[in-house]
């Protein structure tokens, strides 16, 4: 979502070969004892028994990605026994039926696979840099940055909630700082299973294999389309949407390229 800290994970625009992008899916399945949420937006990975499951950033970051979810089909034991269900989110096991009743249950999810899809994702920050508690460091994405390698994340931002912002967006007394909140973190029944998948600028590389890569702009905003800026110095663009391709995609054989932009660097 541009301009506000609310990603919506990895959006698929459009295809890089320049095709007509008609929003194709290939269907996958989940175990149905799977018991993490995945939402519409995540990054997904194939599991030893062949089903698909979250992408973790903690953990699988040379883990080949296989696309990205959009949505599930299963049966639940709620309200009736064989109950069909469609959504945008896999629920984590919540209400699945399992089998039984002369049924069984093989949820199906429905996965972007295509390692030519572009994708818009939020820009933003989590952690801290050069090793100082609350750096002021550059925000956004400039055009020199173009072709960078960078990793997706679904960890509370801190960074960007740590920073002092002068409030430009709502309005309030002149001087009055604004403290945005954290990042939303994995898709919970809290946040309607949103998910909270965006590039962090933190791991930005122009000189190693990362698990994406900053193609462009979204055309949907301009560079630093933002509702808070830190003001000395003045620094913005934080909450832009970048357009990504998957850098480490299974079916390009899931280790990709090095970046050839230029790395993101601690400021002022």
């Amino acid at each position: 979502m541009y301009g506000i800290n609310a990603p919506l994970g990895l959006i698929p625009q459009s295809s890089l070969t320049g095709a007509t992008w008609n929003n194709q899916t290939r269907a996958y399945e989940i175990a149905a004892t799977y018991a993490t949420v995945i939402s519409k937006g995540d990054p997904v990975k194939r599991l030893a028994d062949g089903t698909i499951g979250v992408w973790v950033p903690a953990t699988d970051a040379a883990v080949p990605i296989l696309g990205i979810f959009q949505a599930c089909f299963y049966l639940t034991n709620f309200p009736t026994v064989g109950n069909a269900v469609s959504a945008d989110y896999w629920p984590g096991v919540a209400n699945v039926a399992t089998g039984g009743n002369g049924f069984a249950n093989t949820p199906q999810a429905l996965v972007v696979d295509d390692p030519n899809v572009v994708y818009s994702v939020q820009v933003s920050q989590s952690g801290t840099a050069g090793g100082v508690a609350n750096p002021i460091v550059p925000l956004g994405v400039t055009l020199a940055m173009f072709g960078c390698n960078i990793s997706f994340d679904n960890r509370n931002n801190v960074l960007a909630q740590n920073l002092g912002f002068a409030t430009v967006f709502p309005s309030t007394a002149a001087g009055t700082s604004y403290v945005p909140p954290n990042n939303p973190g994995p898709g919970t029944a809290a946040n309607n299973y949103q998910s909270g998948f965006y590039a962090d600028l933190n791991t930005m590389s122009n000189t190693a294999t990362v698990v994406g890569k900053i193609i462009g702009f979204d055309k949907s905003t301009f560079v630093g389309q933002v509702p808070y800026t830190y003001v000395n110095p003045i620094q913005n663009g934080v909450f832009t949407n970048a357009l990504v391709i998957i850098n480490n995609d299974i079916y390009k054989g899931g280790t990709g390229t090095i970046g050839t932009g230029t790395a993101k660097t601690t400021g002022p």
